[in-house]
């Protein structure tokens, strides 16, 4: 009993001396400055320093004797929030000194410091001193660089990307993370970089616990502000230039880091299905929105709803709260870092990885002896791979990959329930999507553009780059993005067609890249593209309707970059009768001189770019031909001032690229003639019918033949010649490849009357041999015998088609002129009555007319085809007459006596 009461003495004792001590410590806080030269926030900073270091290794818990001095000398009642203030102040002022020595290379040490900042933090009463320090926010805070040297922004600098190059005596790049042996050995240098992305997974996790706990307190204000400022400052580094204008914003590595911590801080609300994400208030970015988040000059999704600009007034019919909600404050901020973040070091990787390709090439060239390759290409290529390594390894973090198209997929969700204004983004049904009307909500009117075309981007180079974490990406979350991405590509909904054009390019990553040398699969991405009932009954529709509207709404140069991703798409999705897109060929039917069939506009814009890339190829092989020509005469070519050969090698390269690209482009649309007009696996002979006749239509079968003849006897015939450059794989020519498409499509059409009659109609280059020349050069390629035995039926048939052409001839003479069109004087078809002129046409020649020309060509009044007037009673007097004089003309056929009657 006695030992009993003497140990509850002793511990009593031992309490109030543990509270004298405490006492006693924050006295000295409170009057630091008096006890120099000794600093004691100096040494409370070590303590928990120190004791952060030791936590990693020692099993004892004595290390935690400093934090828990703090927590109870910050839960006494005597010590008011003033002097709490006052006591702390020092200590972060010191702990923000610390700082500065924060980087990856130091990474114990920083991880020590972000854990004394923690918990010191982890006290509201001491958070919510932090913003009132020195060098919280820069001098000048237009600066992007300038948050660099400020609290948080030293926080947020750890990073394998360099900022500035350091080079030795030697010229050589030095580089802190990655040294000569993860050049030579890839298992060393995979290693590394695993290592440094665990400890900015590390790093970046405590930094998002500070936020997080400065944002629990009344520090919160103070630090969104920091944050919308510093993305505010650094809105440059979203431009397709951002690579150049670097040197003025925060570095690549921070702004990683910073959309890294912002990422984690949203974890807690993403999700497809979390409902959280309800919560997200779509007037953030709203007219006189008093949210921290500035309001931007950026495009809006929208701008206009059926024809009509949705005002200012309109929005504000939605309200514009007094405050908004952390998560959508977090949504929000959270957007605008990623675009800021990705765009600047993905440009630079892709970049890199092609002048890396390129020195590995020259390495290559110069043999597999070490000693044979050339010291300073050597060096450069060492310099380069370390380079890309270093960018790769912050900017590939496979994590933080995962946790942006997690955020992206929740993002889409959100946009595709808001923008059809159901209640909860939770609905899972898609089936009510497939209801919803062509007008959008006017939400999409208070959603910046980037929200699309940001998360476009980052899909696109998470397809070239990291491409395994895309596969690997949950079905659930890649269905809602393909939702997403097909809803939005209605111009109705997004009228910007570059906008529209990163969509359709985002699609193309569920698909298989023969171009790609990866060695990823796509099979679950393709499972869910086929599995989305939207993508099935709307994608089809919407990648032609992109193509005709492009036409009018993008920059020459770009509309036939974007029709190559609407290729590939088309061309995957066309034998899926699930997509069922053929059906669209259809509306032709009972409309064939109606030119604002989609589908009719869609196969004349084909033609149109089919000719275009093809003449402008074939043009562009001719002239490097004449100029290799002129260097293969060295002593001509040498004879020449130096200025003029280099003039001449400027203009040999440029043809160079600008012919591998519309090589390219031109066997896409080629092709793209060649599998629309065949019959796929398991359609039926109907639909193939459908979809062959909107192909040769009167509107536009002459143009298709035109086309085809001419370059199929420049292929085969005495021109070939002139397009055979030294090197065809430079420029992507494969005269062989083409020349096969274009056989298909005369194969594909050859029982279309029409299409028949219409080849020996081609003057100018149409001849009897043109079918039995191409079938001998085909027979080269290794055709199988029943192509070229198609081939020759499509040449008997045209030149039966002579005969039909020579009858029509004939009779074109011998009729009235009032049966003949006054345009082409060709006997008329089907008469109509032009109502503003009052003069009688052939309907297929005005309506080919109107393609191009919307008037009336005798008097130039506003014309289309709806406004003509059948003459019936003509027709049919025609076609009376032409049966009448075929059979004279037969029979004169047969006597040997056929010529023209006056």
């Amino acid at each position: 009993g006695i030992n009993a009461e003497y140990g509850g003495v002793v511990r009593d004792t031992l309490t109030e001396c543990r509270s004298a001590a405490i006492r006693m410590i924050g006295i000295v806080l409170l009057s630091n400055d008096s006890w120099s030269p000794q600093d004691p926030a100096q040494q409370l900073v070590e303590s928990l320093i120190s004791s952060s270091e030791r936590s990693v290794y020692d099993t004892d818990t004595s290390y935690l004797f400093a934090s828990q001095i703090l927590s109870e000398i910050v839960s006494q009642e005597s010590v008011t929030a003033d002097d709490l203030t006052t006591m702390m102040t020092p200590v972060l002022a010191c702990i923000t000194r610390k700082t500065t020595m924060c980087s990856l290379i130091s990474t114990p040490l920083t991880v020590s410091i972000l854990n004394a900042l923690n918990t010191l933090v982890a006290h509201k009463n001491i958070a919510k001193v932090v913003p009132d320090l020195p060098g919280w926010l820069p001098g000048n805070q237009d600066n992007g660089a300038a948050y660099h040297d400020t609290f948080l922004g030293r926080l947020l600098g750890c990073s394998t990307i360099r900022r500035n190059m350091i080079m030795s005596d030697l010229n050589r790049y030095i580089s802190p993370y990655f040294n000569r042996a993860t050049v030579i050995n890839q298992d060393i240098s995979q290693h590394s970089s695993a290592q440094y992305q665990q400890m900015l997974d590390t790093i970046q996790t405590l930094t998002s616990k500070f936020l997080y706990h400065l944002i629990k307190s009344e520090a919160k204000d103070a630090t969104l502000n920091w944050i919308v400022s510093c993305l505010d400052a650094n809105r440059n580094k979203a431009k397709l230039v951002a690579s150049f204008v670097a040197a003025s914003g925060a570095s690549d590595g921070f702004m990683l880091n910073l959309a890294a911590v912002l990422l984690k801080l949203s974890i807690p609300f993403l999700g497809p299905s979390n409902a959280k994400l309800c919560t997200v208030d779509v007037r953030f970015c709203g007219p006189q929105s008093r949210s921290l988040f500035p309001q931007y000059s950026e495009d809006k999704i929208l701008d206009k709803i059926n024809g009509d600009e949705v005002s200012k007034e309109d929005l504000l019919t939605l309200g514009s709260p007094d405050s908004f909600n952390f998560i959508s404050t977090c949504f929000y901020l959270t957007h605008r870092a990623l675009q800021l973040a990705y765009a600047a070091p993905f440009d630079k990787y892709r970049r890199l990885m092609k002048s890396l390709m390129e020195t590995q090439r020259l390495v290559q060239d110069m043999g597999s002896n070490p000693f044979s390759i050339d010291a300073g290409i050597r060096e450069r290529f060492e310099t380069q791979f370390v380079e890309q390594l270093e960018v790769k390894t912050h900017l590939l973090h496979p994590d933080t990959i995962s946790h942006v198209l997690l955020f992206y997929s929740s993002s889409a969700n959100w946009l595709s329930h808001v923008s059809t204004e159901h209640d909860s983004v939770t609905v899972a049904d898609v089936t009510s999507l497939l209801e919803i009307s062509g007008t959008p909500s006017k939400t999409l009117a208070m959603i910046p553009n980037y929200f699309i075309s940001a998360s476009c981007q980052f899909l696109i180079n998470v397809r070239y780059f990291a491409e395994a974490r895309l596969e690997n990406f949950m079905a659930e979350n890649l269905d809602r993005i393909i939702t997403f991405l097909v809803l939005f590509c209605n111009p109705a909904w997004v009228p910007n067609p570059h906008t529209r054009a990163e969509l359709v390019e985002a699609l193309t990553i569920f698909i298989p890249n023969e171009r790609s040398q990866s060695s990823v699969a796509t099979t679950n991405r393709e499972g869910a593209l086929c599995s989305n009932l939207l993508a099935r009954e709307k994608l089809g529709s919407a990648l032609i309707r992109q193509f005709v509207d492009i036409e009018h709404t993008a920059q020459f140069e770009h509309k036939f970059q974007y029709r190559f991703h609407i290729f590939e798409l088309l061309q995957y999705i066309w034998p899926l009768q699930d997509f069922t897109v053929s059906k669209l060929s259809l509306e032709v039917r009972g409309r064939e001189e109606d030119t604002t069939v989609l589908f009719t506009r869609f196969v004349k814009l084909l033609l149109n770019d089919a000719n275009f890339l093809l003449d402008e190829a074939l043009h562009n092989l001719e002239e490097i031909k004449k100029l290799q020509v002129e260097q293969e005469d060295e002593e001509t070519w040498n004879g020449l001032d130096e200025s003029v050969r280099q003039t001449k090698l400027k203009t040999l390269a440029d043809l160079k690229r600008m012919c591998t690209s519309h090589n390219i482009l031109s066997y896409e649309t080629v092709n793209c003639l060649r599998y629309m007009t065949g019959k796929c696996d398991g359609m039926s002979d109907e639909a193939h019918k459908n979809v062959t006749y909107a192909f040769v239509t009167p509107l536009l079968v002459d143009t298709l033949v035109t086309m085809l003849n001419y370059y199929l006897k420049e292929l085969v015939g005495d021109s070939q010649t002139k397009y055979k450059v030294r090197n065809l794989d430079e420029v992507k020519f494969y005269p062989g490849k083409l020349l096969q498409s274009i056989v298909h499509i005369y194969i594909n059409l050859k029982e279309e009357p029409s299409f028949v009659s219409a080849i020996p109609r081609d003057g100018r280059s149409y001849h009897p041999s043109l079918f039995t020349d191409t079938a001998t050069k085909v027979r080269k390629l290794y055709v199988p015998e029943d192509v070229i035995s198609d081939l020759l039926k499509v040449s008997v048939l045209a030149e039966r088609a002579v005969t039909s052409q020579e009858d029509e001839e004939i009779l074109s003479d011998r009729a009235p002129s009032h049966y003949l069109d006054p345009i082409l004087g060709t006997l008329m078809i089907e008469p109509v009555l032009l109502p503003s002129s009052n003069v009688i046409v052939d309907r297929s020649v005005i309506a080919k007319h109107l393609l191009s020309d919307p008037i009336d060509p005798f008097n130039r009044q506003p014309l289309e085809m709806t406004d003509v007037v059948p003459q019936t009673g003509l027709k049919d007097e025609i076609r009376s007459w032409k049966e009448s004089e075929l059979a004279a003309i037969q029979m004169e056929r047969e006597r040997g006596t056929i010529g023209n009657r006056a």
